[in-house]
């Protein structure tokens, strides 16, 4: 199972990635790690989404790049 947002990989049967809350989906749907296959993440509550979305529907915050939050908090 891999997570659509953040791209990490979970053992089969898991349902949800700890990180971002997303639902995770089978591998061999999973984009890999291209860049461009990441999801979008809520700066607040952290809950991860697909690419297409640009607000968080819990906090209203706009999204961003799971690639540029998780740059940001390494920067922390």
């Amino acid at each position: 199972m891999v997570c659509p947002t953040c791209n990490e990989t979970f053992p089969p049967g898991s349902r949800f990635c700890p990180a971002d809350a997303s639902a995770l989906i089978p591998a061999s749907k999973g984009g890999g790690e291209d860049e461009k296959s990441h999801g979008m993440i809520c700066p607040k509550c952290h809950r991860g989404y697909d690419s297409g979305a640009k607000f968080c529907p819990h906090d209203a915050q706009q999204l961003v790049p799971y690639p540029v939050w998780r740059n940001q908090r390494k920067g922390s």
